[in-house]
C-alpha cells in the first residue's frame, strides 16, 4: 500500500515554528502590523501580497527550513508503517518559489529528522496528479484544497491533519489530530 504524506504542518511544525518569525518580519521588514486571519493557511493568514510572501520565503524560510521541528511521533509511526510494508511517498508543494533548491532542502530536513520514506516529490502543486501517477492509496495532508480535490476526484482515502482548518468537514476526508491516530486508522482498518 502506498501512502502519500505532505511535509509542512503534516510532518513538521512549520506554521508554529515560523509564526513569530513571520510577525517580526511583518513589523521589521514590511513595517506594518500583520492582519491575522486564523481561518487561512500560513502565510495567507498574514494578509501579505505575493511579493511579500516571496520576500519572506527568500529571507526567512530559506534560512530556517532545516530548523523546523517534526511533529511528535511522525518519525516513530512512519517507521512502523515502513516496517509493516507500506511505501511512503513524501509529496510536497515546495518549489523554487519557496526554496532555491526545494528537493535538496527537503531531503536534508527528512534526513536530519530521520523521517523514513521511499520517494520524495517536490513542486507538487496538484497532488492529485502525483497520487494517480504513483498509485497512492492514502494521502495525508493539512491543506483543505488538496484534500478536497483528491477526495472528489480519486478513489483513495484522505486524512486531513487538523490545524488552521479545524471547522472544516467534508465528505471523503477523515480529520486526524496526530500520527498515532493516523497509524491506528491505517493499520486497524487497512486504510479504509
Amino acid at each position: 500500500m502506498n501512502i502519500g504524506v505532505d511535509i509542512d504542518d503534516t510532518l513538521s511544525k512549520t506554521t508554529d515554528y515560523l509564526y513569530d518569525k513571520a510577525i517580526a518580519f511583518s513589523r521589521n521588514a514590511l513595517h506594518r502590523e500583520p492582519v491575522i486571519n486564523r481561518e487561512e493557511k500560513f502565510p495567507r493568514c498574514l494578509g501579505w501580497s505575493r511579493e511579500e510572501v516571496m520576500k519572506f520565503f527568500n529571507e526567512v524560510f530559506e534560512k530556517e527550513v532545516l530548523n523546523i521541528p517534526p511533529l511528535e511521533e511522525a518519525r516513530e509511526y512512519l517507521k512502523k508503517l515502513k516496517e509493516e510494508g507500506y511505501k511512503i511517498f513524501i509529496i510536497t508543494a515546495r518549489d523554487s518559489f519557496h526554496l532555491t533548491d526545494p528537493y535538496e532542502k527537503s531531503l536534508k530536513w527528512l534526513e536530519k529528522n530521520d523521517i523514513p520514506f521511499d520517494k520524495l516529490i517536490v513542486g507538487s502543486k496538484y497532488k492529485s496528479e502525483v497520487c494517480q501517477k504513483e498509485r497512492i492509496d492514502i494521502m495525508i495532508d493539512d491543506s483543505f484544497h488538496q484534500c478536497s480535490y483528491i477526495a472528489d476526484h480519486l478513489k483513495i482515502k484522505v486524512f486531513m491533519m487538523a490545524s488552521f482548518n479545524n471547522n472544516v468537514a467534508y465528505k471523503g476526508i477523515t480529520r486526524v489530530h496526530d500520527w498515532q491516530e493516523i497509524y491506528h486508522l491505517i493499520t486497524q482498518n487497512k486504510g479504509v
